[in-house]
């Protein structure tokens, strides 16, 4: 088993865990809490600074925290181990900050509204995530889900501590900057609870700031929590000819220019290794050796 852990601290636990002799499967690590399961993260992160010569694929790395409804304020003692041997990779104390906002409905995080109308942070309801609402004046400007990566504003104002897939960020619109005091408030959708509000004065000066960063947070690519999928690109040079696939074997035939010594093909949530054929077969062009490949 190869491993490295990264990061081991309540709001981020990371790392790579990778295993030769089951290279397609996507490995499992159980974050033990005081002797207790409390979570599992998934090792199936892209990690770019490994090599692609040496591992078949590089989505073997994991991302994650305690969950947010242990952040009270205590010391827990946490390990990182396989689920199934009991291997254990990390262990030690990890201090939480006390992040609880409502005992009474379990909803923990921290949200700062900013003078230019920026909303955001991180919510959670028992320890999951939830979805968020921001008014202004009882209007609602936003509706959504806290599952970002991070925070879409930076600067000292959102120096947050923020658990991977439980951020969110909002722009009050433009024309609510009129040199007025409004009340902003940001709720948790299913209880109504606040978690936070202020009454800012939003001057007329930051109304073009405030309808550019708009028009970024909608422009902006889906931030939600999936780390294997990256932006789409075409290779307009390759072409693929043939692809046949079974339970346990699968082929594809490529033409073109620009092509790579081995493919990754992804079906679901499995990931094959497609590695050339010692010669070309079928009616392929005998100058592209790498044309027909196989897993």
């Amino acid at each position: 088993m190869k491993y490295k852990v990264v990061n081991f601290r309540a709001d981020r636990i990371s790392g790579w865990l990778f295993n030769p002799d089951a290279p397609q499967v996507r490995q499992k690590l159980a974050v033990v809490v005081n002797g207790e399961s409390a979570t599992t993260l998934t090792c199936n992160v892209f990690r770019g600074e490994l090599s692609g010569d040496e591992f078949p694929t590089r989505n073997v790395g994991f991302l994650g925290s305690l969950p947010p409804n242990l952040w009270t304020g205590e010391t827990y003692q946490v390990s990182l181990q396989d689920p199934v041997s009991g291997q254990t990779f990390a262990e030690g104390a990890l201090d939480t900050p006390d992040v609880r906002i409502s005992a009474e409905a379990d909803v923990a995080g921290d949200v700062r509204i900013t003078e230019r109308g920026e909303v955001a942070g991180w919510v959670s309801r028992a320890g999951d995530r939830t979805t968020v609402q921001v008014l202004v004046d009882g209007q609602e400007i936003f509706k959504g889900r806290a599952n970002q990566k991070k925070l879409r504003f930076s600067g000292k104002d959102f120096d947050l501590t923020v658990p991977p897939e439980f951020a969110f960020s909002a722009q009050v619109p433009p024309e609510y900057f009129d040199d007025e005091q409004h009340f902003v408030e940001v709720r948790v959708n299913a209880t109504e609870t606040t978690v936070a509000q202020s009454t800012p004065r939003l001057v007329s000066a930051h109304r073009e700031h405030a309808a550019e960063e708009a028009e970024r947070l909608a422009a902006s690519e889906s931030d939600a929590f999936e780390p294997w999928r990256k932006k789409s690109s075409e290779a307009a040079a390759i072409q693929l000819e043939m692809l046949s696939v079974t339970a346990s074997y699968a082929q594809a035939t490529l033409t073109g220019e620009g092509l790579h010594t081995r493919v990754l093909l992804r079906v679901g949530e499995e990931v094959a290794v497609l590695h050339p054929v010692a010669e070309p077969r079928g009616n392929l062009p005998p100058r592209d050796p790498f044309a027909a490949l196989r897993g």
